[in-house]
C-alpha cells in the first residue's frame, strides 16, 4: 500500500486539518473537521483506500478550477465527499 501523504495539524484550538505538503493559495489542505475522531475516521479510511485518495483529488483539482479566488466555495465543494467518506468509515 502507497504511505499516505496527509498529516493531522492543529492550526487553532478548536479545528483540526488534514494537510498534505505546504499550503499555498488553495494549499493541499483538507476541510477543517469538527473533531478529531472525524478526522482520524478520515485519514484512516484514506489509508485503507486509495482509489478514494485519487478521487479527492480529482475533486479538489475540479473545485480548484471553477473557484479561483474563493476558498470558501472550493472547500465548501469537498464538504459532502468528506462527510461521506466519515460515514463509510464508522459503517
Amino acid at each position: 500500500m502507497p504511505a499516505n501523504p496527509y498529516v493531522i495539524k492543529q492550526l487553532r484550538p478548536e479545528n483540526l486539518v488534514l494537510m498534505k505538503g505546504l499550503l499555498n493559495t488553495f494549499g493541499e489542505a483538507f476541510d477543517k473537521l469538527e473533531t478529531a475522531s472525524g478526522a482520524l475516521l478520515f485519514l484512516d479510511y484514506m489509508k485503507e483506500h486509495p482509489e478514494e485518495i485519487r478521487r479527492y483529488e480529482e475533486l479538489k483539482h475540479r473545485l480548484m478550477e471553477q473557484h479561483t479566488t474563493y476558498r470558501d466555495s472550493y472547500t465548501r465543494g469537498k464538504k459532502n465527499y468528506i462527510e461521506k467518506i466519515i460515514a463509510r468509515a464508522k459503517s
